[in-house]
Formats: structure tokens, sequence, C-alpha cells
């Protein structure tokens, strides 16, 4: 009778430790999605600020005027060119600590060459500078330079990071100001892996 009591009162507390650790870990969780839904509602607001503050009436449904920039090479390139069927295009400079984030993120988040080929960086920072980025980090991408801030005053871009999600006609999907993190570039540069595949049949290298 004694052992039945004992076993029963072990699987009562077993039953128990496993309802505290689920319930701890399921809060956690819950936690975590409520304070990653307050860090992009934040964010949305800040968008919101920046675009409003730029004046250009940029946002979703706009879209970026084209532009022919030059890549590091000084060869002529015209945006459009260069997009994928979705395609970020960020706004950075090398002395920015943001940007650095992002760029080593972009390159954490790589899982393929053609990977980073749904980006297209644009800076009017100092060249040597941007190819030293550029080879530091191994990037792939396209690296556009801004003379004189030219296409970035255009469009009114005053703060960076600054990154517009456009379609191939360079229509703005999504905007999003700061730092990318590297979940989120890896989540959209599945996607378009996936993406690619369904519409070609082919895996991309």
């Amino acid at each position: 009778m004694g052992s039945k009591r004992w076993r029963r009162n072990v699987s009562f507390a077993v039953i128990l430790v496993l309802v505290i650790i689920i319930a701890y870990f399921g809060g956690l969780k819950a936690a975590q999605g409520v304070q990653g839904w307050k860090a992009r509602q934040e964010q949305a607001k800040r968008t919101e600020s920046i675009l409003k503050e730029m004046g250009t009436g940029l946002g979703v449904g706009r879209s970026l005027p084209d532009a022919v920039l030059a890549d590091l090479e000084g060869v002529e390139t015209r945006l459009s060119g260069l997009l994928c069927d979705r395609t970020v295009v960020v706004f950075f400079r090398t002395d920015c600590s943001f940007s650095q984030a992002e760029l080593a993120a972009l390159q954490a988040a790589t899982v393929t060459p053609a990977d980073q080929s749904c980006f297209v960086l644009i800076s009017n920072s100092d060249q040597i500078e941007l190819w030293d980025v550029k080879q530091k980090l191994g990037l792939s991408c396209s690296i556009l330079y801004d003379r004189d801030t030219k296409y970035g005053k255009q469009l009114g871009v005053k703060s960076v990071p600054l990154n517009f999600i456009v379609d191939r006609t360079l229509k703005i999907e999504d905007v999003i100001s700061g730092t990318m993190p590297t979940r989120d570039i890896r989540d959209f540069m599945g996607d378009n892996r996936k993406k690619y595949e369904k519409r070609t049949g082919i895996l991309p290298e």
C-alpha cells in the first residue's frame, strides 16, 4: 500500500514539474512574441515618422524613381536592371554603426551566393571605404555609389540604414527604417529562393 502511494506521489510530482516547465517556456515564448510585436510596432511608427520627415511622398504603394549610378568599378548601372522579383534597396553609410550591423547581418544570413542578389546597396560613403567593407564582409550584392548624394537627396533620405522592399517595377511593398536583423534578412532570402525555384524550376546556387 505504501509502495503504491509512493509511486502515485512520484507520478504526481513528475507531472507537476512537467506542467511547470511547459508553462514557463510557454509563457517565455508568449512574452517574446509580445516583445517582438511591440518592437515591430515601434519600428513601424519610427518609419512612418521618417517618411513624413523626408517629405517626398514615398511609402507603400508608391514607386522609387529609377536611377543610373556607378558601381564600385565605375560602371554606370541602372537600378531597375538589378532587381529581382522582390529586392531590398538599402541606403547606408560605412561610418554608421547601425548600417554596419545590417551589413554584418546580411553576410551572416547568406546561405548561397545567389541569396545576396536580392539586395542592392546604395551609399555616398568614400569609395575606398565601400571597397573595404565589401571585401571584409565578402559581400556579393550590388553596391552603387551615390555621388554627391544626388539620388538620396532626390528621395529625401536623411537617416540610414533605410530599406525599401520593391518589386521589379520599383513599386514599394514595405519600408523598414533602422537595422534589419539577421532573422528577417534570412526569412526574406528564403522566400525569394523558394519563389525563384518555383518560377524557374532551378535551385539558386
